[in-house]
């Protein structure tokens, strides 16, 4: 077992941790998704909750950290797959426990919502460079194509937490192309994604792009690179470039998540979002059919959400079913598993 193997195999958990240890506190007037009272985060109570609250994060997350590194280097790949899915759950519990702590200080606020007059048609850097990302991809499948003859007849797309291969394509259409495909399509998945946040909110879009550029780029290199693994001097070889991707690409979200949050979220004159505590399910989940907006900003994290009670998020949420099974299905088409 090699330690970038371990390493990549334990991302999720510290992914996980992060985002939740973020999560609570998005503006002055809002903890665990609860309206409060602007002081109430720096007061003993908030503080008590918010400590608790980090608290419990923080021992999921070494528990988790400790049970799934010892299933690594036991090559125990479904423990680690059921410990990856059990410590979501846990740090639900651990939010959700908080924000019932936090109801009892809520507070009744203005009803309104505020807009920018920023045109909604600005591209910046951000929204070109997640096109950009396109461009490795187009040379990989440009590669392929022209190289044809010398990609092996069998070679491994996907490997175990130890290293060793248990998923193969051939050199045919689908097992050639079907990983710059996928690639593609999560890159221009997350470039309209950022289209429909800068339409909605210019102001939240100069949040959200860094990260999603970002994410556009680690998807197309973590992609570009296994379309292009069959040329590589052992194709059944441990993948080392997937570590320094993803080393490379979480210190490059850690610093844009620094940069992010010092960007200013907090409007002094309404630091509320205007949308009632009651349409809020543990104020992670926006459901509310006397609303008729179809996106509102979070309460927790960053950007916007959808209001699933709107005819238009239910459709949105059938389309995003829809593309995750057609890329489902261009896996499987594309890989075939052996144990």
């Amino acid at each position: 077992m090699s330690t970038p193997i371990l390493l990549v195999s334990l991302a999720p958990t510290f992914i996980f941790a992060l985002v939740f240890l973020m999560m609570p506190r998005v503006r002055e007037g809002i903890l665990f998704g609860v309206s409060v009272p602007v002081e109430f985060a720096e007061s003993a109570a908030g503080q008590s909750i918010l400590a608790r609250y980090r608290s419990r994060v923080l021992v999921v997350f070494f528990a988790a950290m400790i049970a799934g590194g010892a299933a690594v280097l036991r090559g125990q790949q479904t423990i680690l797959t059921a410990v990856t899915i059990a410590e979501f759950p846990l740090y639900c519990w651990a939010w959700v426990w908080a924000w019932h702590q936090t109801q009892p200080f809520a507070v009744k606020v203005p009803l309104r919502r505020s807009a920018s007059l920023e045109p909604a048609n600005k591209v910046d850097g951000f929204s070109l460079s997640q096109l950009v990302a396109l461009i490795p991809l187009l040379f990989a499948s440009a590669y392929l194509r022209l190289h044809w003859s010398q990609i092996p007849a069998r070679f491994s797309v996907h490997w175990r937490a130890d290293g060793v291969p248990d998923g193969w394509s051939e050199r045919t259409v689908a097992g050639v192309f079907g990983t710059v495909i996928v690639g593609a399509m999560l890159v221009l998945g997350i470039a309209i994604l950022s289209w429909l946040v800068g339409r909605v909110s210019p102001h939240q879009a100069r949040q959200m792009r860094p990260i999603l550029a970002v994410a556009s780029w680690m998807m197309s290199a973590l992609f570009t690179a296994i379309a292009l693994h069959p040329f590589s001097a052992n194709p059944e070889s441990e993948p080392r470039f997937i570590f320094w991707i993803t080393a490379a690409g979480m210190v490059a979200l850690i610093s844009t998540l620094s940069y992010v949050m010092n960007l200013p979220l907090r409007d002094a004159a309404n630091p509320w979002d205007g949308t009632p505590d009651s349409g809020w399910r543990w104020g992670l989940v926006y459901y509310n059919p006397a609303d008729s907006a179809v996106l509102v900003k979070n309460r927790f994290g960053l950007g916007w959400t959808l209001n699933f009670a709107s005819p238009q998020a239910k459709l949105v949420v059938a389309g995003t079913l829809l593309f995750t099974a057609i890329v489902i299905f261009i896996v499987l088409a594309s890989v075939r598993v052996h144990s």
